[in-house]
């Protein structure tokens, strides 16, 4: 009886982030080379402005006025130089640090889902293992439908009436043992034995009153799943509960 479609695993590294950090360096060394050109330049410029104000002098200046002009042009605009570059600087480098956290960001997300659907899946072929084997031992040993019965009888013992459904398989050594189930019982009528296909080999359903109570193994595997998983099996498909041959 399949228990749980069978998810399609995407790919470990699916979404996975590759961070090449050689071109990382290489995008800083461009800033700074693009930012040293940039200086050069403005200094020039700075420079050119200088030699502007000492040509519209008067000709009859002194040489200090002259080199006061001079030295105001060039530190106005070696100032202005550094200033651009700086702010130009900066606001690369901040978003080269903002890409490289927004990466550092996704890598550590896809980790965490990698590492959450990996242990998804380990709780899945653990369950499917453990059905299989489950299923393995019943046909091997007939008798430990009995345990089940005794175990689901237990639960309705007062009731005034039990019914057991069981696989037709399993009825002859269940009433081999009917003694045993009885002597389990409070204060009953006895235990009626009904067969149906729908239970598999191994397991029981009981009735008693109002009371039922599922012992089939695909329900044992289903409260399994949904302690580890947080979910029930779903029927159907290759899934959890699928019988191995």
């Amino acid at each position: 009886m399949p228990l749980m479609k069978k998810t399609q695993s995407e790919p470990v590294q699916a979404g996975a982030v590759v961070l090449d950090l050689g071109d990382l360096r290489e995008q800083a060394e461009a800033i700074l080379q693009e930012a040293r050109l940039q200086a050069e330049g403005i200094i020039g410029d700075a420079r050119a402005k200088a030699d502007a104000i000492i040509s519209e002098a008067h000709p009859t200046g002194h040489e200090q006025g002259r080199r006061d002009g001079y030295e105001a042009g060039f530190n106005q605009g070696r100032e202005d130089a550094l200033k651009s570059v700086a702010d130009q600087a900066r606001q690369e480098l901040q978003s080269l640090q903002d890409s490289w956290k927004a990466q550092l960001e996704l890598f550590a997300a896809d980790r965490e889902r990698m590492s959450e659907r990996a242990e998804t899946d380990l709780i899945e072929l653990a369950l499917k293992i453990a059905a299989a084997v489950t299923r393995a031992r019943v046909r091997q040993d007939p008798s430990l439908v009995i345990e089940q019965a005794r175990g689901a009888i237990r639960l309705v013992m007062r009731a005034s009436e039990i019914r057991a459904v069981v696989n037709p398989s399993d009825l002859p050594v269940l009433d081999q043992h009917m003694e045993s189930l009885i002597d389990v019982l409070d204060s009953t009528d006895g235990i009626e034995l009904v067969t149906s296909d729908q239970v598999e080999p191994g397991g029981c359903i009981v009735r008693g009153d109002d009371t039922v109570i599922d012992a089939t193994l695909q329900q044992q595997i289903d409260r399994i799943a949904e302690a580890l998983l947080g979910r029930s099996c779903e029927p159907g498909g290759d899934g959890i509960g699928e019988e191995v041959a």
